[in-house]
Protein backbone atom coordinates (compact mmCIF):
# COMPACT_ATOMS: atom_id res chain seq x y z
CA UNK A 1 0.00 0.00 0.00
CA UNK A 2 1.38 3.41 -0.94
CA UNK A 3 1.24 6.50 1.23
CA UNK A 4 -1.37 8.96 -0.12
CA UNK A 5 -0.44 12.49 -1.17
CA UNK A 6 -2.19 15.23 0.82
CA UNK A 7 -5.28 16.64 -0.84
CA UNK A 8 -7.15 19.75 0.29
CA UNK A 9 -10.58 19.07 1.80
CA UNK A 10 -9.81 15.42 2.62
CA UNK A 11 -10.31 14.17 6.16
CA UNK A 12 -7.63 11.76 7.35
CA UNK A 13 -7.92 9.45 10.36
CA UNK A 14 -5.74 10.41 13.35
CA UNK A 15 -2.27 8.88 12.94
CA UNK A 16 -2.56 8.56 9.15
CA UNK A 17 0.61 8.98 7.11
CA UNK A 18 0.21 11.52 4.32
CA UNK A 19 2.94 12.83 2.01
CA UNK A 20 3.01 16.63 1.52
CA UNK A 21 2.25 17.85 -2.01
CA UNK A 22 5.41 19.90 -2.08
CA UNK A 23 8.60 20.11 -0.09
CA UNK A 24 9.35 23.52 1.41
CA UNK A 25 12.44 25.03 -0.18
CA UNK A 26 15.42 25.27 2.17
CA UNK A 27 17.07 28.68 2.01
CA UNK A 28 20.71 28.64 3.01
CA UNK A 29 21.70 31.90 4.68
CA UNK A 30 25.44 32.39 5.16
CA UNK A 31 26.89 33.79 8.38
CA UNK A 32 27.33 37.55 8.59
CA UNK A 33 30.57 38.78 6.97
CA UNK A 34 32.04 35.24 6.75
CA UNK A 35 35.27 36.27 4.99
CA UNK A 36 35.75 39.64 6.71
CA UNK A 37 35.38 41.30 3.30
CA UNK A 38 33.74 44.33 4.90
CA UNK A 39 37.18 45.13 6.33
CA UNK A 40 35.72 45.03 9.85
CA UNK A 41 34.68 42.50 12.48
CA UNK A 42 31.02 43.29 11.82
CA UNK A 43 29.01 40.19 12.75
CA UNK A 44 31.80 38.66 14.84
CA UNK A 45 32.75 38.59 18.52
CA UNK A 46 36.46 38.15 19.30
CA UNK A 47 37.40 37.19 22.86
CA UNK A 48 40.98 36.82 24.11
CA UNK A 49 41.57 33.68 26.19
CA UNK A 50 44.54 33.46 28.56
CA UNK A 51 45.66 37.07 28.54
CA UNK A 52 45.35 40.39 26.79
CA UNK A 53 45.94 40.46 23.04
CA UNK A 54 44.21 41.77 19.98
CA UNK A 55 43.41 40.91 16.43
CA UNK A 56 42.25 42.77 13.36
CA UNK A 57 41.01 42.30 9.83
CA UNK A 58 44.00 42.13 7.52
CA UNK A 59 44.70 41.96 3.80
CA UNK A 60 48.24 40.59 4.36
CA UNK A 61 47.20 36.91 4.47
CA UNK A 62 44.05 35.36 3.06
CA UNK A 63 42.69 32.20 1.47
CA UNK A 64 39.73 33.47 -0.55
CA UNK A 65 38.60 37.01 -1.17
CA UNK A 66 41.06 39.64 -0.01
CA UNK A 67 40.76 39.69 3.79
CA UNK A 68 41.27 37.52 6.87
CA UNK A 69 41.33 37.84 10.64
CA UNK A 70 44.87 38.18 11.98
CA UNK A 71 45.43 37.34 15.64
CA UNK A 72 48.50 38.74 17.39
CA UNK A 73 48.44 36.28 20.30
CA UNK A 74 51.37 36.16 22.71
CA UNK A 75 52.57 34.44 25.86
CA UNK A 76 49.85 33.95 28.46
CA UNK A 77 47.94 31.50 30.55
CA UNK A 78 45.83 29.96 27.78
CA UNK A 79 46.26 26.63 26.03
CA UNK A 80 49.96 25.92 25.42
CA UNK A 81 50.91 28.98 27.54
CA UNK A 82 49.62 31.30 24.86
CA UNK A 83 46.87 33.86 24.42
CA UNK A 84 44.13 32.42 22.30
CA UNK A 85 41.15 33.93 20.56
CA UNK A 86 37.59 32.69 20.37
CA UNK A 87 36.24 34.21 17.18
CA UNK A 88 32.49 33.57 17.00
CA UNK A 89 30.11 34.66 14.25
CA UNK A 90 26.99 36.22 15.78
CA UNK A 91 24.61 34.71 13.22
CA UNK A 92 22.17 32.15 14.63
CA UNK A 93 20.77 29.78 12.00
CA UNK A 94 17.46 28.11 12.75
CA UNK A 95 17.69 24.31 12.51
CA UNK A 96 15.46 21.34 13.19
CA UNK A 97 16.43 18.10 14.96
CA UNK A 98 18.20 15.76 12.58
CA UNK A 99 19.23 18.50 10.16
CA UNK A 100 22.82 18.22 8.93
CA UNK A 101 25.01 21.31 9.45
CA UNK A 102 28.37 21.75 7.75
CA UNK A 103 30.96 24.34 8.72
CA UNK A 104 34.50 24.99 7.63
CA UNK A 105 37.23 27.45 8.36
CA UNK A 106 40.85 27.88 7.46
CA UNK A 107 43.60 28.76 9.89
CA UNK A 108 47.30 29.23 9.37
CA UNK A 109 50.35 30.16 11.38
CA UNK A 110 52.74 32.66 9.88
CA UNK A 111 56.01 30.65 9.85
CA UNK A 112 58.33 33.54 10.72
CA UNK A 113 56.16 34.55 13.70
CA UNK A 114 55.12 31.05 14.74
CA UNK A 115 54.94 30.47 18.46
CA UNK A 116 55.12 27.10 20.12
CA UNK A 117 51.89 25.20 20.62
CA UNK A 118 49.78 26.98 18.01
CA UNK A 119 46.26 25.46 18.01
CA UNK A 120 43.26 25.98 15.75
CA UNK A 121 39.81 24.39 15.62
CA UNK A 122 36.34 24.96 14.26
CA UNK A 123 33.35 24.63 16.56
CA UNK A 124 29.61 24.85 16.10
CA UNK A 125 27.83 26.36 19.09
CA UNK A 126 24.21 25.24 19.57
CA UNK A 127 21.60 27.63 20.99
CA UNK A 128 17.95 27.20 21.85
CA UNK A 129 15.17 29.50 20.65
CA UNK A 130 15.91 31.84 23.59
CA UNK A 131 19.56 32.23 22.43
CA UNK A 132 20.88 30.21 25.39
CA UNK A 133 23.87 28.02 24.51
CA UNK A 134 22.89 24.36 24.90
CA UNK A 135 25.90 22.60 23.37
CA UNK A 136 29.07 22.72 21.32
CA UNK A 137 30.50 20.45 18.63
CA UNK A 138 34.22 20.29 17.77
Amino acid sequence: MTTPVWTAGTLYAPGSLVVPRSVPQQVQVPPTNPGFETGTLTGWTATAVGGVASGAVSSTYFFEGSKSFLWAGGVGSGQGNGIGCELVNNYRAPVVPGQVINASARCMSVPMNRQNNVHSRVRIYWFDASNVQIGVSD
